[in-house]
């Protein structure tokens, strides 16, 4: 469908916001960080303003017990803590003082690390649909059917720590054990945290959106990989069993 004015100037606000993340504490500290919050609280706002599919989320995290209050409690430390922590990596590992440059060896690295990241992203995921233990933290973010900005915060805080925690440890790991290369390091953690965001986007409408509207058995981020036959997801899916009994 095409896009109003307000909701594409929404969508490039919400991309600039998530890909200056990194540099916030490098180049501005405190005061640089605490603007990127504000930017990105001011993302989810807009979002709740020009489009329907916030409120509708909201309401229905409601009809599952999560109160108003919860949620907004939920969003802000969620969106404290995964900015602070790309944050402080680059910082720590002082990716910006790395000069700029492109080669095979660059290409190499980011191609591997995002390889690595997506493995640990979809061990997380599956077990998080299948655990009936884990489960009931992920229907929170699947109350999101769709999904829109807003829904990068909507997280249970364990859920964000279950699913993120793998794939930003093994960014460290072959940066640590491996490739030892800052912008490396700098260009993984851009996109991976730039794309963990867009793809809840209901105007770019990527694979995720489509697992968050049907809650299929794709479990992967980058690229779509099915788990198991097709139909059968609601038989073995514990989150989409529970959407549906407490529809």
């Amino acid at each position: 469908p095409a896009l109003s004015a307000a909701r594409a100037a929404h969508e490039v606000f919400c991309w600039m916001t998530v890909l200056t993340a990194c540099s916030s504490i490098s180049l501005g500290g405190a005061a640089g960080f605490a603007l990127q919050c504000a930017l990105g609280l001011a993302s989810v706002w807009i979002d709740w303003c020009i489009s329907p599919t916030t409120e509708a989320n909201l309401s229905r995290l409601a009809a599952h017990g999560y109160g108003r209050h919860s949620i907004l409690v939920f969003m802000l430390v969620n969106l404290v803590s995964t900015n602070a922590l790309v944050a402080l990596i680059a910082a720590h590992f002082q990716c910006f003082e790395a000069p700029l440059r492109l080669d095979g060896a660059l290409a190499a690295a980011v191609g591997t690390n995002l390889a690595a990241s997506e493995l640990a992203f979809t061990v997380g995921h599956y077990l998080l649909h299948k655990s009936r233990t884990l489960a009931p933290f992920h229907v929170l973010h699947h109350c999101c059917r769709p999904c829109s900005w807003s829904s990068n915060l909507l997280f249970h805080p364990l859920d964000m720590a279950i699913e993120f925690t793998g794939p930003f440890l093994v960014l460290l790991a072959t940066h640590q054990l491996i490739w030892r290369d800052p912008l490396a390091l700098l260009v993984s953690l851009t996109v991976l945290h730039t794309w963990y965001a867009v793809d809840h986007s209901e105007n770019a409408r990527l694979y995720h959106y489509y697992h968050h509207k049907h809650i299929d058995a794709v479990y992967t981020i980058y690229i779509r990989v099915r788990f198991g036959r097709q139909g059968e997801t609601a038989a073995v899916d514990q989150v989409k069993l529970l959407l549906e009994k407490g529809a």
